[in-house]
């Protein structure tokens, strides 16, 4: 029983990295790229970074072309930053009457890993309608004797472009003549009272104009009394003549 179990374990020990080796060989390695799919504006740059997936496995080498209908799509720039590509056999470069972009570069170090940066493209809509940017070919050179290529699969990145959108001109607001409410609220205020008028002075007289003055002001009332005077003299006159006689 025990020889059983024992030709078991060595036959398990045995297949189990075959087992490994074809599980890794089938899943392989992945190039893609994000976004896979978006919408886009005519005329406004975007950016599509590619990415290498080993699925577990060491690689030292990538290279990849893509390609792309130029009456779409304009690359603006390739940029390298964060790659984990060190080295390049083939610098990523553009062909823009053609519509390919190229690359090959080497790792610093074996490398293993879902999401590794390779490089990122700058591309510029150039009309409506529905593009793409795809792999022609591809390969990830796995660190192994052979340095066989372990790639299995290659994805796309679709997009559709859209006219720029134009915003509706703002709703005409027809202007309100504001109107100032002037509190209800009023100070009673005395009126002032007018300056008295100045009575100018009367100008002097003289003493000769004055008399005349006086005179002419006396007049009415000088002559009854003198008519009684008169009349008084009369009577006295009359009665000392009665008595003398």
């Amino acid at each position: 029983m025990k020889r059983i179990y024992y030709g078991i374990f060595l036959l398990s020990a045995t297949l189990f990295p075959l087992w490994s080796a074809s599980a890794a060989a089938l899943s392989g390695g992945e190039l893609y790229m994000t976004p896979e799919s978006d919408l886009r504006t005519i005329g406004e740059p975007f950016d599509v970074r590619v990415y290498a997936n080993t699925n577990g496995q060491a690689v030292n080498a990538i290279e990849g072309e893509l390609v792309y209908n130029p009456s779409d799509l304009s690359v603006e720039a390739i940029s390298i930053d964060h790659s984990v590509l060190a080295s390049w056999s083939t610098v990523p470069s553009y062909d823009s009457a053609a519509g390919i972009v190229r690359f090959s570069g080497w790792a610093a170090q074996p490398f293993i890993g879902s999401e590794g940066l390779l490089i990122t493209i700058t591309f510029r809509p150039l009309r409506v309608g529905q593009s793409s940017v795809d792999f022609n070919s591809g390969s990830m050179l796995a660190s192994n004797e052979r340095g066989s290529n372990i790639i299995t699969s290659m994805r796309s990145s679709v997009f559709r472009v859209q006219p720029i959108q134009t915003q509706p001109p703002a709703p005409v607001v027809p202007l309100v003549a504001s109107t100032t409410i002037q509190s209800t609220t009023t100070d009673t205020q005395t009126p002032a009272t007018p300056p008295p008028t100045q009575v100018p002075p009367a100008p002097e007289r003289s003493n000769a104009a004055a008399l005349a003055l006086s005179g002419v002001e006396l007049a009415p009332f000088l002559i009854p009394f003198l008519a009684i005077l008169a009349l008084i003299a009369f009577g006295i006159a009359y009665v000392l003549h009665r008595f003398t006689r």
